[in-house]
């Protein structure tokens, strides 16, 4: 496997959509290149970040209240 195939599917191992034997590749590929390691690892580190913040925006009742009322 090539950097490039690799770096195509770091995303999809990350998220596990990857079927076994594609996920044991792109591991396999990641355990020798030292930069494919790196790039796997920044993106892991960063669905931590992205998961361990609150992101979410509690919109006021106000709208709710709005949205029902405009539909019929």
């Amino acid at each position: 496997m090539t950097c490039d195939e690799a770096k195509i599917l770091l995303h999809a191992l990350l998220d596990n959509e990857l079927d076994a034997g594609h996920a044991r590749e792109v591991e396999a590929h990641i355990a020798g290149c030292p930069d494919c390691a790196a790039e796997f690892a920044a993106q892991r580190e960063m669905q931590r970040v992205l998961a361990d913040t609150d992101l979410r925006y509690a919109a006021p009742a106000s709208l709710r209240a709005r949205i029902e009322a405009s539909l019929p």
